[in-house]
């Protein structure tokens, strides 16, 4: 039977364990999504890689793409978010000081308009 930081599966609601799961993957999953000022912000920051740096997820929430990326001082990747807004999937490698990352950055659309991104990082420093 499936467990949930101890919590028999099922007593969470689907959404709930779904929530759950994303929490634990040892990988970064995270969504912007486009504002009323037709700008993309972050919705969602989750998995273990996030709190490995000490990303406090939630202070980050509602913020712009380009701003999150330059507190951290990888402004330099902007362009494969650039590339992603427009409605490419787009994967890259990102060296973080020590540690090497693939990602991957995929738009969801709706009418033909990229809405959403949902993007992924997973650690590869042991394969480099």
């Amino acid at each position: 039977m499936l467990r949930a930081q101890g919590v028999e599966a099922g007593v969470l609601s689907p959404k709930e364990e779904w929530f759950h799961i994303i929490q634990n993957v040892h990988n970064h999953i995270f969504t912007f999504i486009r504002n009323e000022q037709d700008e993309f912000v972050l919705d969602l920051s989750e998995g273990k890689l996030a709190y490995e740096f000490g990303v406090d997820t939630e202070k980050l929430k509602g913020m712009r793409a380009e701003d999150i990326l330059r507190q951290y001082g990888i402004e330099s990747i902007m362009p494969y978010y650039q590339l992603a807004f427009a409605g490419q999937t787009i994967e890259y490698e990102l060296a973080f000081g020590e540690r090497y990352f693939s990602s991957v950055l995929t738009p969801i659309c709706r009418n033909g308009i990229v809405t959403e991104i949902i993007g992924s990082a997973t650690e590869i420093t042991e394969y480099k």
